[in-house]
């Protein structure tokens, strides 16, 4: 969204569209570079700004526990900061759920398996599931 142009939007707006929801998941920066999800907060603040002037209807959605314990408490606290100055109309939670064969799965899997101290299966395995 923050790439779209106003007038587009606003076409969009004019056409009947009323509502747009948008996968914010962090405000944290090194949250979504983590999931190589490829936006930053600067980008999601002028998305949000920009749908909220084109007239829509925002909701937002936030992923809890992304961030992991290394980023939780930035990704909280940065993602309220953002998600304040946007101010969409809702805000809906989101449950991260990996799929499967995807880097993140794959991380998580091997951490649950070294915490349990069972041998991980091969990697290269995860890609043909």
């Amino acid at each position: 969204m923050a790439r779209k142009k106003l007038e587009d939007l606003m076409r969009l707006r004019e056409a009947g569209l009323s509502r747009l929801h948008i996968g914010f998941e962090s405000g944290c920066d090194e949250v979504p570079a983590g999931v190589k999800k490829g936006t930053t907060a600067a980008e999601h603040l002028l998305a949000g700004k920009k749908v909220r002037e084109a007239g829509f209807e925002l909701s937002e959605c936030y992923m809890p526990g992304l961030g992991g314990r290394k980023w939780s408490q930035k990704h909280v606290v940065e993602s309220a900061q953002v998600l304040n100055e946007i101010d969409p109309d809702f805000i809906r939670l989101r449950t991260l759920v990996p799929r499967r064969g995807t880097p993140l799965y794959i991380i998580i899997y091997i951490i649950i398996s070294f915490k349990k101290r069972q041998p991980a299966p091969c990697i290269a395995g995860f890609f043909s599931l």
